[in-house]
């Protein structure tokens, strides 16, 4: 196990490796990320307080009871999630891989489990949907969005047989708007519409 980890030591990726009996080892990183600075060399390293570590670092106690699982479990299962970490008071997120290491006759022997941070890509995905389904006049929610929802609606009224309807609203003499005091009156115009009805409506 320390010759395996000896190839992890540099890396910026934290990383923990568990054997099948239970040892485990971690590299500089993900000492900083479980805050564990407090254990000295892998010795006192044991599943129950690396489990109490994520415990402590991850909010969502369904992730943190999974990798706990996978801790205790050393077979041949493997998976990745998307997991966020408090970390030096800060949400920090993780794409976790968790994959077998296997011996010379194709048995388990271990698991591996590196960490990636993504955080900044998860930012650039959620700006991103944010932009597919939201107006940029008047950042309310575009057709593509109102069709998502009235399909669901739709669904959920063909299940449960509640009703729901439906409010069309039209800005009267936005074309004469447009084509005596110009386009920018217009858009104006629109903004004000669509700042009224998110006033007065919930999400």
């Amino acid at each position: 196990m320390v010759e395996f980890m000896k190839y992890f030591e540099k890396s910026q990726d934290p990383v923990l490796a568990i054997d099948s009996r239970k040892h485990i080892a971690i590299n500089s990183a993900m000492h900083n990320l479980l805050a564990a600075s407090h254990l000295h060399g892998n010795e006192k390293l044991t599943v129950q307080n690396v489990k109490s570590l994520l415990n402590k670092a991850i909010a969502d106690k369904e992730k943190a009871a999974k990798l706990a699982n996978a801790l205790e479990d050393v077979s041949l299962d493997s998976f990745r999630a998307d997991i966020a970490f408090k970390n030096k008071g800060k949400d920090v997120t993780f794409s976790v891989l968790v994959s077998p290491l296997t011996g010379s006759k194709g048995e388990a022997v271990g698991k591996i489990f590196v960490f990636r941070e993504v955080t900044e890509y998860i930012s650039l995905l959620d700006a991103f949907k944010e932009q597919s389904i939201k107006d940029f006049l008047t950042d309310i929610y575009n057709q593509r969005f109102f069709y998502s929802c009235l399909y669901r609606e739709i669904k959920r009224f063909e299940r449960y047989r509640n009703p729901f309807c439906l409010l069309m609203i039209d800005v009267d003499n936005l074309k004469k708007v447009n084509d005596t005091q110009g386009h920018l009156k217009g858009d104006v115009l629109l903004k004000e519409t669509a700042s009224i009805l998110k006033a007065n409506t919930r999400d």
